[in-house]
């Protein structure tokens, strides 16, 4: 029996961390610690009993997820030291059992227009912030710190990102970051951590209805993620889980991503 393995880490190329590198399960997939460098073994069944892994991004940051019910996580604990770390560093293939492949024609599929041929409308501002405007207008934000940078893959040259206050949209409270290219910004993420399950159903069902509302019918769907195209880039709703527990994302991003240079 051949038992020779071929470790490898998928490293910070955003176009490999997309759901159709998928198959990692037990027999192919570890965990390192960047810290202890133990190793552990890589998840299981998730809690739905799918064995369905793939590669994809969670508040705009490489992770695994479940293929059946969206669940998954872009971070790691180590069981032995207990570091908490971003998961894209721990997480190690098998390259000799599984291949992987960076995404054809992301920007293509994402900004092409809506499968449906509905009129597209533009992508709708979150509180006061909205994609294509200046940092410098945008008070209350605060830049990454080195740490954050060192643990976080940036896409692009002059790229910057920002955490920004607590805001209030759909009657809820969400995290926010901003990244922005030279000053301008390109991706506005939301997060809510649920902290009652009971909960979820509401805000996935309200956050659907307003994307409706403002943009029409969704392009794509899928278990766990909903996509609006929109005349100047698009808007993704995404439930997963970060570090244990379930949250709900909101991601716009500008079509102006696909002219900025790429690191």
């Amino acid at each position: 029996m051949n038992t020779s393995h071929s470790w490898q880490i998928v490293g910070n190329d955003m176009k490999l961390w997309h759901p159709q590198n998928r198959g990692f399960d037990q027999t192919n997939s570890k965990f390192v610690c960047t810290t202890c460098h133990a190793e552990h073994p890589f998840y299981g069944a998730c809690e739905c009993g799918a064995t369905d892994w793939a590669l994809a991004k969670g508040m705009g940051l490489p992770g695994i997820f479940c293929q059946s019910c969206g669940q998954g996580s872009i971070a790691w604990t180590c069981p032995t030291c207990s570091n908490g770390q971003r998961l894209f560093l721990a997480f190690h293939y098998d390259a000799s059992r599984v291949q992987i492949a960076k995404e054809v024609g992301f920007f293509g599929s994402i900004f092409g227009g809506s499968k449906k041929n509905q009129p597209l409308r533009p992508v709708f501002s979150l509180g006061r912030y909205k994609l294509c405007a200046n940092v410098r207008d945008l008070p209350g934000l605060e830049e990454f710190s080195s740490q954050d940078y060192a643990n976080t893959p940036l896409t692009f040259r002059g790229e910057k990102i920002y955490i920004g206050d607590e805001l209030s949209f759909l009657t809820h409270r969400w995290g926010l970051l901003v990244a922005a290219v030279n000053g301008e910004v390109y991706k506005i993420a939301l997060a809510w951590i649920i902290r009652n399950p009971s909960e979820a159903r509401d805000v996935v069902d309200a956050a659907t209805n307003y994307c409706n509302q403002q943009l029409g019918n969704p392009s794509e769907k899928s278990r766990g993620l909903t996509m609006w195209n929109a005349m100047d880039g698009n808007v993704i709703l995404q439930v997963a889980e970060n570090m244990g527990m379930p949250s709900i994302s909101i991601f716009a991003t500008s079509a102006r991503a696909g002219v900025f240079q790429r690191l």
